[in-house]
C-alpha cells in the first residue's frame, strides 16, 4: 500500500515528490461547494455543531489538493480520460503548476549517479580551463625566473670581470709608474756617480730583473714590454747602472688590515699594499716556512675555500 500510495520503495521512505503545494484557486475548483458546506455546517442557527461534518469537509479539502496533485502524473500515464477535457485544466494557472510538478518531480527522482553523469562533463570542462589557465600563468613565471636568473648570471659575471678589469688596470698603472721612475733615474744620475765594478751592475741588474718579473707574474706579456723598456731607456755604460738602488724586496706576508670579504678576494687574487697576491705568495717556499704566517693563511682559507 505505501508503495501503490506512491512512497519510495525504500524502507522508512516516506517521501512524496509530488508533494507540491497547490494554490488555493486550483484547489477551491476541484470542489467548488464545500465553502457554501462548511458555512452550513458552522451556521450560528444550528442547534448543534455538526463535527462529523467539518471533518468530513476538512478530508474533502486535503483530497482536493491530492487530486490536483496526481492530476498531472495522471494525464501523463493515462491521456485519453475524458475528464481531462473539464475547462479547469485548461487555464493558464493550472498549465504553469503542472510543468512546475514535472520538473521537481523529475529532479526528486534523479538518482545521485545521474547528478554525477550529467554534471561531469561541465566540472570537467570547467576544471580543465581554469587548471590550463593556473599552468599557463605558473609557465609564464617559470620562463620570467629563468629569465631573471639568467640575466643575473650574466650581470655577476660583467661585475667580476669589471672589479677584475680595476684591478688589473690599478696594478698595470702602478707598475708603469715603476718603470717611469726607474727610467728617470737612469737619465738623472750620471757616470762619474756611478761605481767602477761591473760586478755591481749585474747583481743590480739580476736584482731588478728578480722584482720585475715577480710583480709581473699575472702577465708575461708585461715581462717582455719591461725588458724592451730597459734596453731603450738605459745607457750603453756599464758603470751607470750600478747608480740605481736597489729595488725594495718583496713582502712575503698577509695583510693584516684586511676588513670584509671582498677586501680578503681582492688580497688573494690581486694584492694589497704593494703585497703579492696570496694566491701567487702560497705557492712559495719562504711563506710556507714562515709559522705565523701559515697560521693566519689557515684562518682565512675556509672563506676563500669552503668546500
Amino acid at each position: 500500500m505505501r508503495v501503490l500510495a506512491g512512497f519510495p520503495k525504500k524502507k522508512g521512505a516516506y517521501h512524496l515528490s509530488r508533494d507540491i503545494h497547490v494554490p488555493k484557486e486550483l484547489a477551491d475548483q476541484v470542489f467548488p461547494w464545500l465553502d457554501n458546506a462548511e458555512v452550513e455546517l458552522s451556521g450560528s442557527s444550528r442547534e448543534e455543531d455538526d463535527k462529523g461534518g467539518c471533518a468530513f469537509v476538512d478530508l474533502l479539502r486535503y483530497l482536493a489538493n491530492v487530486v490536483v496533485q496526481d492530476v498531472p502524473f495522471l494525464r501523463r500515464l493515462i491521456p485519453d480520460l475524458y475528464i481531462w477535457k473539464h475547462p479547469l485544466f485548461s487555464k493558464p494557472s493550472y498549465v504553469a503548476f503542472e510543468a512546475k510538478a514535472l520538473a521537481e518531480a523529475e529532479i526528486a527522482n534523479t538518482t545521485v549517479s545521474e547528478i554525477m553523469r550529467q554534471g561531469m562533463p561541465q566540472l570537467t570542462d570547467f576544471l580543465s580551463i581554469n587548471f590550463k589557465a593556473v599552468f599557463g600563468v605558473l609557465g609564464q613565471i617559470d620562463a620570467k625566473g629563468q629569465d631573471t636568473n639568467a640575466s643575473l648570471v650574466e650581470l655577476r659575471k660583467t661585475v667580476l670581470e669589471e672589479c677584475r678589469s680595476e684591478k688589473y688596470d690599478a696594478l698595470l698603472v702602478g707598475v708603469g709608474d715603476a718603470f717611469h721612475s726607474i727610467a728617470c733615474n737612469l737619465r738623472q744620475e750620471g757616470p762619474s756617480r756611478a761605481p767602477t765594478d761591473p760586478s755591481a751592475s749585474s747583481s743590480l741588474a739580476a736584482s731588478s730583473s728578480l722584482a720585475a718579473s715577480s710583480s709581473l707574474a699575472a702577465s708575461s706579456s708585461l715581462a717582455a714590454s719591461f725588458s724592451l723598456a730597459a734596453q731603450s731607456e738605459a745607457p750603453t755604460d756599464p758603470s751607470a747602472s750600478s747608480a740605481l738602488t736597489q729595488p725594495q724586496l718583496l713582502i712575503l706576508s698577509m695583510d693584516r688590515t684586511v676588513r670584509d670579504v671582498k677586501e680578503l678576494w681582492d688580497e688573494y687574487i690581486v694584492g694589497r699594499n704593494g703585497r703579492l697576491a696570496v694566491r701567487e705568495m702560497s705557492q712559495r717556499p719562504e711563506f710556507r716556512k714562515n709559522e705565523k704566517e701559515r697560521r693566519m693563511f689557515s684562518r682565512r682559507r675556509p672563506i676563500l675555500n669552503p668546500s
